[in-house]
């Protein structure tokens, strides 16, 4: 066997060249078809990132929205009893609204004194416009009803400030997230290894 190696040398040598090339051609193609994979990935991830953001952004703009509805709504609410019959003409916001204010606000600011001060005080005078107008009589505490449109109101602009606070913050974060070159110009398929 010692004899054979000798003699065929040059042979053996040129073998374990060629397996050599091959080895190293193979791991030269695994570790571009690893970048190109890797590269899929973090073009995916940061699409997910901008997709909640963008998510995000919208829950902020629909909440300040809906503030706005409600603090409109307030405004044309009568707060003294010479102007008690404006109650019956009043429009009023659907409990859904209110549904959907609270989950919107958890979501967009947590949880918060100013978003349950808001629920519960829509919720008291909506109950409270619902028996006037049930019961014909609009003989009610005036002045704690003032005070409740009033505290109400102030929970409305807090939470608007929050919220405005929140989308600067979400878009001041989508754009601090630039694009890489691979996401400027990705590979198209036909460059892809392996396609």
């Amino acid at each position: 066997m010692l004899h054979w190696l000798n003699h065929n040398a040059a042979a053996v040598q040129a073998a374990g060249t060629i397996a050599s090339v091959f080895v190293t051609l193979m791991l030269a193609w695994i570790t571009r078809r690893y970048v190109s994979l890797t590269q899929d990935l973090a073009i995916a991830a940061r699409e997910q990132l901008r997709f909640q953001q963008q998510t995000e952004r919208s829950g902020a703009a629909q909440l300040l929205t809906l503030t706005e509805v409600f603090l409109s709504h307030l405004r044309r609410l009568p707060t003294q009893e010479r102007d008690a019959a404006g109650l019956k003409s009043a429009t009023l916001w659907k409990h859904s609204d209110v549904t959907t204010f609270s989950t919107l606000a958890a979501s967009v600011l947590g949880s918060s004194d100013s978003v349950q001060r808001v629920i519960e005080g829509l919720t008291r005078i909506s109950a409270q416009v619902e028996h006037a107008r049930a019961d014909g009589e609009l003989q009610f505490q005036w002045k704690e009803w003032s005070v409740e449109i009033e505290k109400t109101r102030k929970a409305l602009h807090a939470i608007r400030s929050a919220a405005e606070q929140a989308e600067a913050h979400i878009v001041s974060n989508t754009e601090s997230v630039p694009l890489t070159d691979v996401e400027q110009r990705p590979y198209k398929t036909q460059d892809r290894p392996g396609s």
